[in-house]
């Protein structure tokens, strides 16, 4: 039929203040659409047959990481720091270009959507359904004094499961455009990233306004804008190729974008000089705060357990502190760098075991039964290098080699309709006899 029911596409708009905004500025609230079950339930449906058709067919990007299935932040700060890495042992300049889109979910345009679907072959039935979804859509607002209804004529679905695969889709058609030589482009959903490389800074500028160029037609085909103001670019300055007090000038819609010294990406902070200092920084400030006020609140809910505190450090606190190993994990060789860890996890210790302040990190670890957080991030970095990267490693004297681990397969190269049963048997255990003891 191709036709999604009209009270399904109403939407209930629910406004959350975001904190430390002005509450007398509209741009101050998030905005969350709430949708009926029935039609996330369709929805959903439709939007796994079009990840099926793209996997099949292999359209999808390798370049965008944000919500695609063994994608993640990780393997893109990963990606992103293998690129600039190259080019500086080639002892080339280059500069890191984040890039803001304007209201990137809100601003999609229906048209380019369904233009790309088109274009990709999708199954007619498909398409119909979507043409359907994107056409007479509604959200109403209702406080205790008035009721507003608004029709939405773009933008993805606010609040609903094809939204992000619809941004993914438009997204693909910019990193899929024949950048210059000298330029790579990634994405995690909206958020973009330029590396710009050359032999001298007039030739790494050349190459900036010809990549510019490219975005700005996409983003004039598409009808979305990019911030200037919001878009930042780092020199990279290791090995002394580039200087902050003389950049590169990179341009968009003929406005310099700004050089800074730190550029925050996917909750990583990078620095011009590749050491990641003040990502631990800020790291650790975090962990501090965190590790100050949850024994105040584990201490008057939970009573005095030494345990709960240990939980939430092993399921929180130090996944918080590893996060972002795809960025800085090459680092972790270093004895300075993996020091700089036990000041990050000391904090955390000290609330675990109520110890003195003038106990040793080590003997903390030993009082509280947490490993060293230098070794668990080598742990962790490892199985990403195996399981996500694919690469061989070595750690300490042992090998290990990624063939020999499972790999998971993606779930969309078989089509939702078809969903094979899982057999079971009775087989007798192999070996000798198991004896458990509690």
């Amino acid at each position: 039929m191709g036709h999604f029911p009209r009270p399904w596409k109403r939407a209930k708009l629910v406004l959350l203040n975001k904190p430390g905004k002005d509450t007398s500025d509209p741009r101050a609230y998030r905005p969350i659409c709430l949708l009926s079950t029935m039609s996330k339930v369709l929805d959903k449906l439709v939007s796994q047959r079009i990840l099926h058709h793209y996997h099949s067919n292999n359209l999808l990007n390798p370049l965008q990481h944000g919500f695609r299935a063994s994608k993640s932040c990780e393997t893109a700060v990963f990606e992103l720091r293998e690129v600039v890495l190259e080019r500086v042992g080639k002892n080339q300049g280059v500069c890191m270009v984040s890039l803001d889109v304007a209201w990137a979910f809100d601003n999609v345009c229906c048209e380019s959507i369904l233009y790309l679907l088109g274009k990709a072959a999708c199954p007619l039935n498909i398409f119909r359904l979507v043409r359907s979804y994107l056409s007479n859509r509604w959200v109403w607002y209702e406080t205790q004094a008035t009721r507003v209804e608004h029709e939405v004529k773009r933008g993805c679905p606010q609040g609903s499961c094809s939204g992000p695969l619809f941004w993914n889709i438009v997204a693909d058609s910019l990193l899929n455009q024949h950048f210059p030589e000298n330029t790579y482009v990634q994405a995690y959903a909206d958020d973009l990233v330029l590396v710009i490389w050359g032999n001298n800074k007039s030739q790494i500028e050349d190459q900036g306004r010809a990549a510019m160029s490219i975005i700005e037609e996409w983003g004039e085909l598409n009808k979305l804008r990019f911030c200037p103001q919001k878009s930042c670019m780092l020199p990279i300055t290791y090995r002394r190729s580039l200087n902050l007090a003389d950049p590169p000038e990179v341009k968009l819609y003929c406005q310099p974008i700004r050089a800074v010294a730190e550029l925050k990406y996917l909750g990583v902070i990078w620095d011009g000089g590749l050491t990641f200092h003040s990502h631990f920084k800020d790291r650790k400030v975090a962990i501090d705060s965190l590790s100050y006020r949850l024994p105040l609140t584990v201490c008057k809910w939970y009573s005095k357990q030494p345990c709960l505190l240990k939980n939430i450090y092993k399921g929180a606190l130090e996944p918080k502190a590893l996060y972002g190993h795809g960025s800085w994990g090459h680092r972790l060789k270093l004895k300075t760098f993996c020091e700089y860890l036990y000041v990050v996890q000391r904090r955390p210790l000290l609330a675990m075991t109520r110890a003195y302040r003038a106990s040793s990190t080590l003997s903390l670890q030993v009082l509280a039964g947490v490993p060293p957080l230098d070794l668990r991030a080598i742990e962790t970095y490892a199985i990403f290098l195996v399981l996500r990267a694919r690469q061989d490693i070595k750690v300490y004297s042992e090998g290990f080699h990624w063939e020999d681990y499972v790999q998971m397969e993606s779930p969309y190269l078989t089509h939702p309709a078809v969903k094979d049963g899982i057999g079971f048997d009775w087989k007798e255990p192999k070996g000798g006899s198991i004896r458990g003891f509690h």
